[in-house]
């Protein structure tokens, strides 16, 4: 089963990507797919994923692949998304970004992130669970709790809190400082934790 992660921008969908990760490493039931491998050729890399001998497969995206798409149809993949007030998104790329975007800029970002969670939203409750960001960050043992519930994954309060200590800022940002370089990936100007994807 591949579970697609994705949302709006800036919503807090690599955070849900995480949590599902734990989820499913935790319980020695699947792994996260190396995103190295497929953000060039999501459509190419899904159509060889489903024959992993793993019963769960995260992947990260924020739109959904053709190929995706009709994995989820056939119930092969399932869902996760995430939205968070459309203000906030704007104001926090540029806060990331250290920029500040003039009107029609910002309207058209926005407008962008919009569609890339209409999309998901149009999945329906049976292919695509769907959590605010603010529901997400103040109760994230509520929302791996509810993530589990829709993977049909059994987990305790106690492997709940593990998780979300191990998905927590505090718990990233160790990580960062000491990450290995073979850990890093790069694009351009760029670069993350091959693993979280922060």
């Amino acid at each position: 089963m591949i579970i697609l992660c994705g949302g709006m921008y800036r919503s807090g969908s690599t955070y849900q990507f995480n949590l599902a990760s734990e989820i499913i490493e935790l319980k020695a039931v699947g792994a996260r797919c190396d995103y190295g491998q497929y953000q060039h050729n999501p459509d190419s890399y899904l159509s060889k994923a489903i024959y992993s001998p793993l019963l769960y497969r995260t992947l990260k995206l924020h739109r959904i692949p053709a190929e995706g798409l009709r994995m989820a149809n056939r119930k092969e993949a399932k869902c996760l998304s995430c939205y968070r007030d459309i203000r906030d998104v704007v104001a926090s790329w540029q806060a990331k970004n250290r920029c500040l975007l003039s009107v029609s800029d910002g309207l058209a970002f926005a407008r962008m992130a919009i569609q890339e969670f209409a999309e998901w939203e149009e999945l329906g409750n049976d292919m695509c669970f769907i959590q605010k960001y603010e529901t997400m960050t103040t109760n994230s043992l509520q929302a791996v709790q509810a993530i589990a519930n829709f993977l049909n994954i059994r987990i305790s309060k106690e492997e709940g809190m593990v998780i979300c200590k191990k998905c927590s800022i505090n718990s990233a940002k160790q990580r960062i400082k000491n990450i290995r370089e073979e850990d890093i990936m790069r694009l351009n100007s760029m670069a993350w934790d091959r693993h979280t994807l922060i």
